[in-house]
């Protein structure tokens, strides 16, 4: 989930990835969830500008125009954190209903 970058949440277990764009500078672009299976290619098509691949909050590589970067689910999933007080739902409903 990337809630400062407007990304969407992804239920514990479900088998795909949030592709999110930093600082978009257009309402078109919205963040893809995209499932297992499915590889991403991303293209620097700006002029004069590099892009940055950004996979966790870490900065991986910068792309000059023209080239690409192709992202997908990797062999060995990760667990980042859990709260086992609560449920996934309920956490879900403190969070962004109330």
């Amino acid at each position: 989930m990337n809630r400062s970058n407007g990304g969407p949440v992804l239920v514990r277990g479900l088998d795909a990835m949030a592709v999110t764009f930093i600082a978009a500078h257009s309402l078109h672009v919205r963040p893809l969830v995209v499932p297992r299976g499915l590889e991403v290619e991303i293209r620097n098509e700006t002029p004069d500008v590099r892009a940055s691949v950004i996979v966790d909050g870490h900065a991986l590589e910068e792309l000059n125009r023209g080239e690409t970067v192709v992202v997908r689910i990797g062999d060995r999933p990760a667990l980042l954190a859990t709260l086992p007080e609560t449920t996934f739902f309920s956490r879900y409903r403190e969070t962004f209903v109330s």
